[in-house]
């Protein structure tokens, strides 16, 4: 039995207040539903609401809602709800990556200056390889690392007379070479760090390699062949209000915030599907046997 982990943890973005005890439902054949029952009251009586899935590589087995008891008609959440997938961008962004290397079209090893050229020339973004950016050892600048900086926002256009970027460079472009082209924290392949740079310069070769906006390789890579209707990634507008997430009591997360993560951290989508995409790794259908191998 496979518990998706990743749904807890955007189930539980969606009210970290107090709240009284709430309509919920449950649904599915798991057999150590009620146990998982008596976990989710206590959480519950404990202040949490939002979704939790439980499935293994062929089905759903468990589905309960834990709904707010303020929830405006129209507005209640199903599995169908869309959240914030968060850092689980990077990895749909990483099975893109094995995608396009599987195709030949890069290589792990490749450094990113192959593909930026000379948009990374003379930064410590150039001779960084894609394995390291997708193992977190390529010691390029991060400027999430310190704890009291604001949530990271989209890059403006004004940015690229800054960074010397392209006037029609795109978002994702500007979100990595605008913010992590700074000093290096450490030389590339010593050691592991977190960073949401990482990904955000893949995302860029992503977009040098195919030649497409990051959002549509997404779309053409991921939710097309799943079937994933409601994933995308968040933009810089128009979203607030159709996506279900909260970064503190009463305080929705804003979309900007969203958007400024790129392919790090940008997408949203439902919770039934984040079981669909975890279900299409634990298959063949998005990574190989041979690319399992090396990923995982």
């Amino acid at each position: 039995m496979i518990i998706v982990a990743g749904l807890l943890l955007l189930a539980s973005l969606a009210l970290a207040s107090p709240l009284p005890a709430a309509a919920t439902t449950a649904t599915g054949s798991e057999p150590a539903a009620p146990a998982i029952n008596g976990v989710l009251d206590k959480a519950r009586d404990s202040g949490f609401s939002g979704i939790v899935l439980v499935a293994d590589r062929r089905a759903l087995r468990y589905a309960r809602v834990l709904a707010h008891p303020d929830t405006p008609p129209g507005t209640e959440l199903t599995p169908g709800t869309r959240w914030r997938w968060a850092s689980v961008t990077k990895q749909v962004s990483a099975v893109i990556v094995a995608g396009l290397a599987r195709e030949g079209r890069l290589a792990l090893d490749d450094r990113v200056d192959r593909h930026l050229g000379a948009l990374v020339a003379g930064t410590p973004l150039a001779a960084v390889t894609l394995r390291q950016l997708l193992q977190h050892t390529s010691g390029i600048h991060d400027p999430f690392a310190d704890d009291a900086q604001p949530a990271p926002r989209a890059v403006t256009p004004g940015t690229a007379a800054r960074t010397a970027l392209p006037a029609d460079a795109s978002r994702h472009l500007r979100q990595a070479l605008g913010r992590c082209a700074g000093p290096a924290r450490a030389a590339p392949g010593t050691r592991f760090h977190y960073n949401n740079c990482d990904t955000q310069v893949l995302g860029a070769v992503v977009e040098a390699v195919t030649g497409q906006p990051f959002d549509a390789v997404v779309q053409q890579r991921i939710a097309v062949p799943l079937g994933l209707a409601t994933l995308r990634l968040a933009t810089a507008a128009g979203d607030r209000d159709d996506i279900t997430a909260w970064q503190a009591p009463g305080q929705r997360a804003s979309a900007p915030a969203l958007a400024g993560y790129g392919a790090a951290g940008a997408l949203v989508g439902s919770a039934r599907e984040l079981v669909a995409f975890n279900q299409a790794l634990l298959g063949d259908t998005l990574l190989t046997p041979a690319d399992k191998a090396v990923y995982w």
